[in-house]
């Protein structure tokens, strides 16, 4: 009997061992996996940053010239016009196209939560949202449909889709292939928006500027290198200008459930 039990015994040890060790290794090779990911995804936001951040900076800067110099008074100069709204259109598709790069399909929760992609992650994210929600800059607040210069998700995936080249590696179009194009494959999406751009009320647009606060936030995420940053000798931004303290406005109060389709 006591052969008997110490073979037993010897068999569950063993048993228990092989247990500990399976799950060990699967516990091992779900760690490595989550590591080779994290890896994965900071190596493609450094991949992808200076363009990004190329066109966070270019966006920006449209959006205080909307705000501050006069900018859209172009769309009054027939010579000017077509280049002035198609110039600024190109600069928001720019920002979605490197955003559809950058994540691609399925990349998005993976950035959102590794720690040294989750700030550039949750400010696409606040642009996104801030563009898609229907409670800013409505001219009835009773009616959600009066909201003005919103471009939803799907359009702005839409556009984003339509910028990336499916080059190696990805880019994004041209200034001059989007304004050949735009007619036929982005004025569809575009339509409502590009409509509702003009001199007289765009300029104090709650929504742009918060844009150009979210914009400058995303900017000092992106540029770790200090490509278009500059700031004083006592620390002040002082470079981009249109990210300066002094031309960043405070954020727009939007509850949870007044995101619309966001």
């Amino acid at each position: 009997m006591s052969a008997v039990s110490d073979v037993v015994v010897s068999a569950v040890v063993a048993g228990a061992v092989s247990l500990v060790v399976t799950f060990g290794k699967i516990a091992w090779d779900g760690r490595q996996k989550k590591q080779d990911r994290q890896l994965a995804a900071r190596e493609k936001l450094d991949r992808y940053r200076e363009p990004l951040l190329t066109a966070a900076d270019g966006l920006g800067s449209r959006v205080n010239n909307i705000r501050n110099d006069g900018f859209l008074s172009y769309l009054d100069v027939p010579e000017r016009q077509r280049t002035a709204l198609l110039g600024t259109l190109f600069r928001f598709a720019q920002l979605f196209g490197w955003t559809e790069i950058l994540y691609g399909t399925f990349d998005r929760l993976r950035f959102e939560r590794d720690t040294s992609t989750k700030a550039v992650a949750d400010a696409l994210r606040d642009i996104g949202r801030l563009l898609a929600v229907d409670r800013v800059d409505r001219t009835d607040p009773a009616d959600p449909t009066t909201t003005r210069l919103m471009i939803w998700r799907e359009e702005q995936r839409a556009i984003g889709e339509l910028m990336r080249v499916n080059s190696d590696p990805p880019r994004c179009l041209s200034f001059d292939s989007f304004a050949r194009q735009y007619d036929e494959r982005f004025s569809p999406w575009f339509a409502t928006f590009a409509a509702q751009l003009d001199r007289a009320s765009t300029p104090s647009s709650e929504r742009l500027a918060e844009l150009q606060r979210l914009l400058a936030g995303l900017v000092r995420e992106l540029d770790v290198d200090l490509i278009v940053l500059r700031a004083d000798e006592d620390g002040e931004l002082i470079e981009p200008r249109w990210a300066r303290p002094s031309m960043v406005a405070k954020a727009v109060r939007t509850s949870p459930v007044d995101r619309g389709p966001a």
